[in-house]
């Protein structure tokens, strides 16, 4: 009796793991905290579809759920109470990779929440252009020293990292943070309001300086594999990483305006189809806003921002008023058009 006892002490006081998980697809808010939880705080969710975004949006429970995918990227501690059970993670580190119809994109700038959580920038996106019609019917296969070669060190520097239980701290050497920095101040004129080529997508860009010191510490893993936390972060790795940031800048815009996260560039687009039909070479706000959708434009303040969008990208240039004299109402602001918005030959 006593060695039955004794054995079933010894059975509840073992800890069963969970079985090893590195990927998720069509899951949940809750699923990706539980997985995430089972994993030593790290999961990634991989797929080739956008399916995800619904269920962030709330398919299955009606209202938006986000805070494990922004913590996640964050590393924001993580807790979760439940009636069966309580979830902790202190450092969670959650990876998405998407890879989604341009259709997907449109929908997913109508999502409520989505945007004012700055879940929109936390992605690095690339949109390239379609192959279709001009794609290689036979295709090169991929040589299989390349093949073999990706496969080992994926699977050399999952099963090394597997075993880490702290985060590990990668150093970077003195040119890398200069390096770094002079990014960084090239990057924050960028993020004007007015004039910024990013100042229409704020939010994703001021996140673009710490995406860069990730992407370069994950191509400085993959150089050194198991001994990457051992040696710092060279100044070539960081002008690497930099590179990519600046293809990204360009494809995030590409996919912001596709997804019209922005309601002034949604609205200057109109404007210039507005203006494109009456093929105007000037016009006054007044009569510009008498053209216009009242839905969109309900007063003559909604059109002040369109407008100084466009004139910073050189569609329209304000007039200097004129006053005539008298007491009336003052006389309407007027724009010049280029006039190859309604002729390209100009």
């Amino acid at each position: 009796m006593s060695t039955a006892i004794a054995l079933a002490q010894t059975a509840d006081s073992v800890s069963v793991p969970a079985k090893p998980q590195l990927l998720a697809d069509d899951t949940t808010a809750e699923t990706v905290t539980s997985r995430m939880a089972e994993q030593g705080g790290r999961i990634s969710v991989m797929s080739a579809e956008g399916d995800i975004f619904d269920i962030i949006a709330g398919r299955y429970s009606g209202k938006p759920n986000m805070g494990v995918f922004l913590k996640g990227h964050a590393g924001d501690r993580l807790k979760v109470d439940r009636q069966t059970r309580e979830e902790y993670i202190e450092h969670p580190a959650l990876t998405m990779g998407l890879c989604v119809q341009p259709q997907v994109l449109d929908d997913i700038g109508r999502q409520d929440g989505f945007k004012g959580r700055g879940l929109l920038g936390r992605f690095l996106y690339s949109v390239p252009e379609s192959l279709v019609g001009r794609r290689k019917i036979e295709p090169d296969p991929i040589p299989e020293q390349v093949m073999e070669t990706y496969r080992r060190h994926v699977l050399d520097l999952t099963l090394f990292l597997a075993e880490w239980t702290d985060p590990a701290l990668i150093q970077l050497t003195p040119e890398a943070v200069a390096a770094l920095k002079a990014f960084q101040a090239r990057v924050e004129p960028m993020l004007e309001a007015r004039g910024g080529i990013m100042g229409q997508i704020g939010d994703w860009g001021g996140k673009l300086v710490g995406a860069t010191a990730r992407m370069a510490a994950l191509l400085h893993l993959a150089e050194h594999l198991t001994k990457g936390h051992t040696v710092p972060v060279a100044e070539a790795t960081m002008r690497d990483a930099i590179a990519l940031a600046e293809y990204f800048i360009s494809h995030s815009l590409a996919a912001f305006d596709s997804m019209g996260a922005d309601r002034i560039v949604e609205r200057a687009r109109t404007v210039l189809e507005v203006l494109h039909a009456h093929g105007w070479r000037e016009v006054s706000k007044r009569d510009l806003m008498v053209k216009l959708s009242r839905s969109e434009f309900r007063t003559a303040n909604d059109l002040d921002p369109v407008l100084a969008l466009l004139e910073d990208h050189g569609y329209v240039r304000a007039q200097a008023v004129q006053r005539t004299g008298g007491r009336g109402r003052p006389p309407s602001p007027r724009y010049l058009i280029h006039p190859r918005l309604t002729d390209p030959t100009a």
